[in-house]
């Protein structure tokens, strides 16, 4: 019963991360469509994985080569939506992270 806070922390921060890795893969996408790189659903897939961010910078190295061709409003507020959505998913991974070390420390 005293590791209540331990588990719900732990619940949050995988809630949290989950949140944010869909988010930052629908950002990518919708950014890798505005600079039309072949494939854009892949490129936002292998982005969102990895520890340590690797996915991301070769999706950073690829998308030097491509200059953004069209980008439509419903894009740029679809990708203003994702930002903020993936901000929440952080909230989150923080809170749970925060319970999670404050139930181990105190119970």
């Amino acid at each position: 019963m005293e590791y209540i806070g331990v588990m719900a922390g732990g619940a949050m921060f995988l809630v949290g991360m989950t949140f944010f890795v869909y988010q930052l893969n629908k950002i990518i996408v919708i950014d890798a469509k505005t600079r039309e790189i072949p494939s854009p659903k892949k490129a936002g897939f292998w982005a969102a994985l990895g520890q340590r961010g690797e996915g991301l910078l070769a999706y950073f190295l690829i998308r030097k080569k491509y200059r953004v061709v069209a980008k439509t409003k419903q894009q740029e507020q679809e990708l203003e939506r994702g930002k903020k959505k993936a901000l929440v998913g952080i909230v989150f991974m923080a809170l749970g992270a925060i319970l999670f070390v404050i139930g181990f420390l105190f119970f």
